[in-house]
């Protein structure tokens, strides 16, 4: 590139040119920056590079002039990217007129985006060229490697929040399923698996931001036991599971919420008899009416020596 630089200089010391960091593993679809970095050995006044990489594992967005030479005017070719065949040529920096330099810097910051496959790329330098005011100078040159890796949404702080007292009269009680939700990309659906006690099951979209939703009367009216997992996918349709997650409905007659209907309901009536408050506003008010009356007692009666928990 530098015609007139015909040279070789041996330095005491080497000038340094490395890619830094050195390695690096980042997710499928997302950004990185590497520098190309310097160590003069001697002072320096300009430098020359290409670099190459896996193509089907990356490609280049941009190449920009680093802060080796600061305080100088200076002249900067970004190279050209050819990302169908992995490599950047051509890229060149110089001080303009007189001047060197011999403190550390970057010579470039490259950005890249990792597309959406496993693996490793190795990101090479070669026909790199650093110059003093009147030859090239003795350099050694450390390539890198960035490891790319397929993440999915990540599912955490998964909470059941139930109505009190639970009812699974639809009007009174519910159950509101919260979690959160991240992705290096970007999240794009988050659905709640639910099986329900006769086991048939069903997927409900969750609603929110980062973190996320369900809450519902209707869904779990059916007294029983019910499981659900979260799972959640994102713009690239990398896929994420919950842990699965069980909770239970007990019907209104159960008033201890037990797993079954005995003597023990029928007491807890006896010691709330008469009293009134709002509807369902305790379990002893089975038929949610506002009062504990002779109705829930012939409530639970109906149900007596019954078991649901299975």
């Amino acid at each position: 590139m530098f015609g007139a630089f015909i040279s070789i200089v041996e330095a005491a010391d080497t000038t340094l040119v490395n890619i830094d960091p050195s390695s690096q593993i980042g997710s499928t679809d997302s950004n990185f920056s590497v520098n190309v970095s310097c160590v003069p050995g001697q002072p320096i006044k300009a430098f020359e590079f290409k670099l190459s990489f896996n193509a089907s594992l990356l490609q280049v967005n941009s190449v920009i002039e680093g802060d080796i030479f600061s305080g100088y005017e200076t002249y900067f070719n970004s190279g050209t990217i050819y990302n169908t065949a992995g490599a950047v040529v051509d890229v060149y920096g110089l001080i303009e007129g007189l001047g060197n330099v011999t403190g550390n810097g970057t010579l470039v910051s490259i950005n890249l985006i990792a597309k959406n496959v496993e693996g490793t790329s190795a990101l090479g330098l070669y026909d790199v060229g650093i110059t003093n005011e009147t030859a090239y100078v003795s350099i050694s040159v450390n390539n890198g490697t960035i490891e790319v890796v397929i993440t999915s949404p990540q599912i955490s702080n998964v909470v059941n929040i139930p109505s009190d007292p639970l009812d699974t009269h639809s009007s009174f009680g519910w159950i509101n399923i919260t979690c959160d939700v991240t992705d290096n990309i970007a999240v794009d659906e988050v659905f709640l698996n639910l099986t329900n006690p006769d086991g048939s099951y069903n997927n409900v979209s969750m609603s929110g931001v980062n973190s996320y939703f369900y809450n519902s009367s209707i869904a779990f009216s059916t007294y029983g036991n019910y499981s659900y997992f979260i799972w959640a996918n994102d713009t690239s349709g990398n896929v994420g599971i919950s842990s699965s997650y069980d909770f239970s409905m007990p019907p209104n007659w159960d008033v201890d919420m037990n797993g079954e209907c005995n003597v023990y309901d029928l007491t807890l009536l006896s010691n709330h008899y008469e009293e009134i408050g709002d509807a369902g506003w305790i379990r002893e008010d089975v038929d949610n009416n506002g009062k504990v009356e002779i109705l829930d007692f012939d409530f639970v009666l109906n149900h007596y020596n019954e078991s649901w928990w299975s």
